[in-house]
């Protein structure tokens, strides 16, 4: 063979492959979720007590934005965690657009300890 032929096969091939990888659904693969879909499993993230780290617990039930935002709210099952909203922040308004989730806090938001507020996000 010659090194045309071969760089032409490889190409094909890489061109294949790459192809092989698209999904025709782009919204899921965004993270749309503004349809509710059942049964699927997704993390949610609480603060220690300490408020010196962050562990998840897995969330089973509706991928729908109200949902998991409940879920961020709501206290874990594990005792030595707590929710990331504690009892001052809360969530003001939620926005879905192309895919992305924007989440307005509360003004308290602003007033976090600067440790803290990183581990909120």
């Amino acid at each position: 063979m010659t090194i045309k032929r071969v760089t032409f096969i490889s190409l094909i091939m890489l061109l294949l492959f790459l192809l092989a990888g698209c999904n025709g659904d782009k919204n899921r693969v965004r993270g749309d979720l503004q349809d509710p879909v059942e049964d699927t499993e997704a993390y949610v993230f609480y603060l220690n007590r300490e408020n010196t780290g962050i562990r998840s617990q897995v969330y089973k039930g509706a991928m729908d934005v109200d949902s998991l935002a409940d879920a961020l709210a709501s206290q874990p099952q594990d005792t030595t965690l707590k929710n990331v909203l504690g009892e001052v922040v809360s969530i003001e308004s939620k926005t879905l657009s192309s895919g992305a989730l924007v989440l307005d806090f509360s003004k308290e938001y602003k007033e976090l300890d600067p440790v803290v507020e990183v581990l909120f996000r």
